[in-house]
Formats: structure tokens, C-alpha cells, sequence
């Protein structure tokens, strides 16, 4: 009887030992969390050295998206003056027992653009010429369909010439255009700094138009 007492209290100890091992020594799991996203959000926000939080991105924790750059955008070719003139008309309406002559005449001073009105009616022949009908003029007879133009070339820009010891107009317009005889294109094209021909002065700087076509 007190054997079995005995054995009993002995166990009670073993197990009590074992329990306090395991509680106090066992290396213990991580503890288990039910956070939500807010909460892990929270242990990942960063405290600045001066004490200061970092400000969130707006629109969440995604960083703002940079727009791509624009192409460059090629420059605009200049207008190109057009290659035809056009034509330009007015309406006349036809008086009675009115031709093609007499429009002529009336508007033109003579009877022989009567044919480039009538180019200007293609639709129109003689036989329909009647009272009240409406036909177009041209402004200038001899541009029916529109005159092809040549652009200029542009003028050469003047030249300079420095005034030197014993020049004259007459040894600069040598010089420049190989005769005497633009002495005066010279003097015109400086009228601003010289009263005449003769006043041009040591070191001063004449303008050399461009030399005239003969």
C-alpha cells in the first residue's frame, strides 16, 4: 500500500519536471498572427533619423508613374509660293441681242477676247448666247487656265570696301567692278555718310552694291 503511494508521488514528480522543461526550455515557436494587410504595412513603415516619418506616395504605396517624353516634333517646312497664278472671273449676265464681241468690247476696250471668254464658258457655244443668261469674264484675257511662274533669284548682297589712302569713287569702282564707270552706283548707295563724290574719307567703310547688268 504505501509502495504503490510511493510510485504514484514519484510520477506526479516526473511529470511536473517534464512540464517545467518544456514550458520554461523548449525553444518556442514564432508567435501566430491574424493581422491584416494594414498591420503589416505598419511594421514595414521606416522612422526617419531626425525623428520625422517619411510622407507616403499619394494613391498608395505604388510609386508615382513618370510620363514617357514627347517625340520632338519636326520643324514645319516654309510655305511654298505657288508655281501658277490663277485665273480670276466675274459673272455677267447677258443682255438682249448681246455677243460675245460686245462683252469683248464692253469690258475689254476690243472684240478680240472674245475668244477667251468663250474658253471661259467651255459649256457655252454661240447658239446658247440668249438674254439673261449668266457667263463668266475673265479678269485678264490672256490667263484662262493660270500662268506658270519662275521664282527670282535672289540679288547678291553688297559688299564693303574700306576707304585707303588715294582712293577716289572712280579707283573703288575699278577695283570692284574692273571700270571707272560706277563711281556714281557708289556714291547712291552711300548717300547716308557722303555729301558728294568726293568726300569719302580715310578708313571709312562704303557699301559695294551689287554690280548692275549690262
Amino acid at each position: 500500500m504505501h509502495s504503490g503511494s510511493a510510485r504514484l508521488a514519484t510520477g506526479l514528480l516526473l511529470l511536473a519536471g517534464l512540464w517545467i522543461f518544456v514550458y520554461w526550455w523548449w525553444p518556442s515557436a514564432p508567435p501566430v498572427t491574424f493581422a491584416g494587410p494594414e498591420t503589416s504595412g505598419a511594421a514595414e513603415h521606416v522612422q526617419r533619423p531626425d525623428g520625422e516619418s517619411p510622407p507616403a506616395p499619394e494613391g498608395g504605396s505604388q510609386a508615382p508613374e513618370v510620363p514617357a517624353p514627347e517625340p520632338s516634333r519636326a520643324e514645319r517646312p516654309e510655305p511654298v509660293p505657288p508655281a501658277v497664278i490663277p485665273p480670276e472671273f466675274f459673272d455677267h449676265t447677258v443682255a438682249k441681242g448681246e455677243t460675245l464681241e460686245d462683252i469683248s468690247k464692253r469690258y475689254f476696250g476690243t472684240t478680240r477676247h472674245a475668244g477667251a471668254i468663250a474658253r471661259s464658258n467651255p459649256l457655252l457655244s454661240p447658239a446658247n448666247i440668249r438674254e439673261g443668261r449668266v457667263i463668266r469674264v475673265p479678269r485678264d484675257p490672256e490667263n484662262i487656265q493660270g500662268i506658270p511662274t519662275v521664282p527670282e533669284a535672289p540679288a547678291p548682297a553688297g559688299r564693303t570696301y574700306v576707304v585707303k589712302a588715294g582712293d577716289s569713287l572712280s579707283k573703288i569702282s575699278k577695283a570692284m567692278y574692273g571700270t571707272t564707270r560706277h563711281a556714281r552706283l557708289i556714291f547712291e548707295a552711300n548717300r547716308d555718310q557722303l555729301k558728294d563724290e568726293d568726300s569719302i574719307s580715310l578708313g571709312q567703310t562704303l557699301v559695294i552694291p551689287p554690280q548692275p547688268k549690262e
